[in-house]
């Protein structure tokens, strides 16, 4: 009698773990939005495909060119239009997560308000914080876009991420940092690889005293 008692407890024990499990693994499920997530997934194609057809008119045609013009018009409608659905997301739900609208859907918030005026990046830059800190957004992704705000106020950026091309050499160089020696010690804190690693993206080699004197040429002529 007491062993039937001591297997009828465990059964007990065995199917309450189960069912606990079973709960954990629907509520996980429940909480990924099928549909809103393939509505990201479209905004994330239509920006990126609009970029790359960019690309290819620029090395066809030149950046001059009609075709050029008619791209950047299309470009400018999706982004509008883009801006107006992520906008109404971030309003309603919040800066979700992968667990809710996948890898691209979660990065289509990103594409959209990074491209965005400055006035929607402020509004919307202390929400990505948030998120960065929840991990519902890459550090990456929030040092791109808080260099880029800083650039638009006509202050120096962070992480060294934004950058310029100079018509007269027709390189890419390095937009003003803040303090510049001591931009790969930001950069560590948010997980990022060096700058001189991030360069080489561009071919480019760092050197901190070579920044300093451009910066200091550019204020020079302002």
């Amino acid at each position: 009698m007491k062993i039937n008692l001591i297997i009828l407890f465990f059964s007990i024990s065995i199917a309450i773990c189960y069912s606990q499990e079973s709960a954990g693994t629907s509520s996980s499920v429940a909480t990924f939005d099928l549909e809103l997530a393939a509505e990201l997934e479209v905004i994330f194609e239509l920006d990126q495909n609009a970029r790359n057809e960019r690309k290819k008119i620029i090395e066809k045609y030149g950046t001059k060119s009609k075709e050029m013009q008619a791209n950047n018009k299309i470009i400018r409608v999706w982004d509008s239009l883009n801006l107006i659905e992520i906008k109404n997301v971030l309003d309603s739900r919040g800066w979700l997560g992968t667990d809710v609208i996948g890898e691209k859907g979660n990065l289509a918030l990103f594409l959209v308000i990074q491209k965005a005026d400055l006035s929607t990046q402020l509004q919307y830059l202390p929400l990505m914080r948030e998120a960065v800190s929840s991990g519902k957004a890459e550090n990456a992704a929030l040092a791109l876009l808080e260099d880029r705000v800083a650039i638009r106020q006509g202050k120096g950026q962070i992480y060294g991420s934004q950058m310029k091309k100079d018509p007269e050499t027709d390189t890419y160089y390095v937009l003003p940092l803040t303090e510049p020696d001591k931009v790969n010690d930001r950069r560590a804190k948010m997980g990022l690889e060096p700058i001189e690693e991030y360069l080489k993206n561009w071919n480019l080699i760092w050197d901190v005293e070579q920044h300093k004197a451009r910066i200091r040429g550019m204020k020079e002529n302002q």
